[in-house]
């Protein structure tokens, strides 16, 4: 044997040791539990929203057409303590009589069912120039809240993103 891997054999023995007696202590600190207690119920929460929005998509009936996706995103929001489901719908089955694209998406609450806001989009894919909106309304208005309207995607997202961010502050 080597000195190098004398030494190296001597520094794992010496690392297994400290390590071995400080265990306890490293990953049974209150504050690591506490925080560890604090993400199950995080996990738990998430995947029951993930439940909620599954079966309120479902409910919902969209029934499968050609040229149409539907889709939906769940999302817990940890400071509202709140499910919301971003449902989308992507409807294509007009392109070829007129040109146009639509895009629907509704934010709700998936357990309590209330909406907090619309969009729609009529996209024309033909006229000039291309990728010109045809028509864009959109509205959020959270429970109790005054209706803020917008009139463009970009507006709508960042309406969203204040429900369906990840939260700094979890719990």
């Amino acid at each position: 044997m080597k000195s190098g891997d004398i030494a190296f054999i001597a520094l794992a023995l010496v690392a297994a040791f400290l390590l071995g007696t400080r265990f306890p202590e490293i990953f049974r600190s209150p504050r690591r539990q506490s925080h560890l207690e604090e993400q199950v119920q995080l996990l738990n929460l998430q995947r029951m929203c993930a439940d909620q929005a599954d079966k309120s998509f479902k409910l919902e009936g969209f029934q499968p057409k050609s040229n149409v996706i539907n889709s939906y995103t769940a999302h817990y929001n940890g400071e509202l303590r709140k499910c919301f489901i971003l449902t989308n719908t992507y409807d294509a089955s007009h392109i070829v009589e007129n040109g146009t694209v639509s895009t629907f998406q509704s934010l709700d609450d998936a357990f309590e069912g209330t909406n907090y806001g619309n969009y729609f989009n009529s996209h024309d894919t033909k006229g000039p120039p291309p990728g010109t909106d045809r028509y864009v309304t959109c509205y959020m208005e959270p429970p109790g809240a005054k209706r803020e309207v917008c009139h463009s995607e970009a507006q709508w997202n960042a309406m969203v993103y204040r429900y369906m961010r990840e939260n700094l502050r979890q719990l």
